[in-house]
Parts: C-alpha cells; sequence; structure tokens
C-alpha cells in the first residue's frame, strides 16, 4: 500500500497529466536510453538513501519496522517529487499546477489516510532525524548519481556502438541471403 502512495503521487497522477501537454519537440537520440538516463539518477538515489536509513534506524537507533517502514516511504517520496520538479523543468501554468497537486496530495494522503496506507503515526525523534538527513542528502546524492549514471551511460554506450559498427549491417545479411537464393535458383 506504501508502494500506491509514492508511485500515485510521483509516476501515476503526474505521468497522465503531463502526458496531456502538447509537445511539438522531436525525440533525440535513442527514447529508451533516455528514459533509462532520466530515470536511472532517481531510483538510485531513492535506494542509496533508503539504505543508509534502514541501516541507521535499525542497526544505529534499532526503531521498529514500521517506524522505518513509514520514513523509508516518506524519504522514496521526497526523492521522487524532486525527481518530478528536476523533470517538469521548464514550468509552466499546468506543470506547476501538476507538481503542485502532487506535493500536496501526498501530504494530505499522509496525514489523513495514513491507515489505509500502512503508515505509522507515532515516529518519534530518531525516525524525524533521519528523515531530515535523508531530505538534505537527495540534491548531492542525486548530483552524484547523475555523473555515475552519465559516466556509464557514456562507457556502456561508446563501447557497444563500436562493435556494432564492426558487425554486418542487416541490410548486408539481407542482400547477401537473397544473391545465395537467386544463385541457388540459377544452378538448377
Amino acid at each position: 500500500t506504501q508502494v500506491s502512495l509514492v508511485t500515485m503521487f510521483t509516476i501515476g497522477i503526474p505521468s497522465f497529466f503531463l502526458a496531456q501537454i502538447p509537445n511539438e519537440k522531436l525525440i533525440k537520440g535513442n527514447f529508451i536510453l533516455n528514459v533509462i538516463k532520466n530515470a536511472a539518477p532517481a531510483a538510485l538515489t531513492g535506494v542509496t538513501l533508503i539504505a543508509l536509513a534502514s541501516y541507521v534506524g535499525n542497526d544505529i537507533f534499532g526503531l521498529a519496522r514500521p517506524v522505518l517502514s513509514t520514513i523509508c516511504t516518506f524519504i522514496w517520496a521526497v526523492v521522487g517529487l524532486t525527481y518530478l520538479i528536476l523533470l517538469c523543468r521548464p514550468f509552466d501554468r499546468w506543470k506547476i499546477m501538476i507538481v503542485s497537486a502532487c506535493i500536496t496530495g501526498m501530504v494530505l494522503f499522509s496525514i489523513f489516510l495514513k491507515g489505509i496506507f500502512g503508515l505509522e503515526h507515532d515516529l518519534g525523534w530518531q525516525a524525524w532525524c533521519i528523515f531530515a538527513g535523508a531530505v538534505v542528502l537527495v540534491v548531492p546524492v542525486g548530483f552524484i548519481n547523475v555523473k555515475i549514471i552519465s559516466w556509464v551511460n557514456n562507457k556502456f554506450y561508446n563501447s557497444v556502438q563500436k562493435e556494432i559498427t564492426k558487425l554486418p549491417s542487416i541490410q548486408e545479411k539481407i542482400d547477401n541471403h537473397k544473391k545465395a537464393r537467386r544463385k541457388k535458383l540459377l544452378s538448377k
């Protein structure tokens, strides 16, 4: 249920409404690679901060699992909403409304519907300290992850492109196959 809460306001609702905004720009480059380059830093940032919060909450403070789960949900939401803001740039009035509605919805659902989404009511000061520390680290960890993903992409993409250029083209294979079939038919 916590996954549903976060993905509703960081992926589902924003993607539906952002897809309704007219866009005249052509997609440049490899579509899937562009999607992965935009999504991977957010995912890596979320995993990094949740792993760090889980370690600190469990091994240092000994927080109960429901409390730790709630804090990790909040961290994941902050990471998702931060990347939503970054991906919506440049802002216009529609994007501002979409982002504002998603942030407001996340906060209101977390407060008034916390029982439905399995969020703990009493968190304690240790949990809020972990959450505050993670919020402070979202941008720096995200920046580092963007650089890491970019570096990996450049290394991987360039090496794959070099190997692809060494391979015979598909058109060459088709032409060779046609020639072989003609020779075979003519020889009969």
